[in-house]
């Protein structure tokens, strides 16, 4: 039996979310949530996301061959998920959801994230590139740099502020969920 779009997202989540930044080639930034995330190895350190082919982040990823991904604390949730509001091509997400965004170069290379950051890597196209999967293209890419707050991530204990994304604007992180406004 072949499962319902609807049924298939319940059953993967919750997960976690991060911020997919990137760059435009005029030098507009987009952000956006993405779900689909994965760590897929650790020597060399690479990851996978899946985005939509036809969005400013897909197009913006393939066109600069790199991105940042950043985990947020659920303090954000809202500005997170305003982030994920269809705004006409060319609109930047950040300003319309008012989340101030830093850019630090590091090897030359123009790195933004979310100030409040709690971890993040900038993330170059892996020569492995990409590939069409359904409706979603996956990216897998190399981390080239990343930071992560000491406070993210305990070694002895599952404690983490990040954002998990539960349901249709519903967000949560352990212990904790909340509604956000919509739209």
């Amino acid at each position: 039996m072949k499962p319902e779009i609807e049924t298939l997202k319940k059953f993967m989540q919750p997960c976690p979310v991060w911020l997919v930044c990137s760059e435009a080639p005029n030098g507009r930034l987009n952000v956006a949530p993405a779900s689909w995330v994965t760590l897929v190895s650790y020597s060399p350190p690479m990851i996978t996301v899946s985005l939509k082919p036809d969005k400013d982040t897909a197009l913006n990823v393939l066109a600069k061959g790199w991105f940042t991904i950043s985990r947020v604390p659920f303090s954000l949730a809202q500005k997170l998920h305003l982030c994920a509001k269809p705004l006409p091509r060319g609109e930047n997400e950040a300003d319309f959801a008012d989340l101030p965004i830093r850019w630090a170069e590091i090897d030359g290379k123009p790195w933004p994230r979310p100030v409040q950051s709690i971890a993040w890597a900038g993330c170059m196209m892996s020569k492995r590139g990409t590939m069409v999967v359904g409706d979603h293209l996956l990216v897998v890419a190399d981390i080239h740099t990343m930071e992560a707050d000491g406070v993210a991530i305990q070694i002895n204990g599952a404690s983490s502020d990040a954002i998990l994304y539960v349901a249709q604007g519903i967000y949560g992180c352990l212990g904790v969920t909340g509604r956000v406004k919509p739209f």
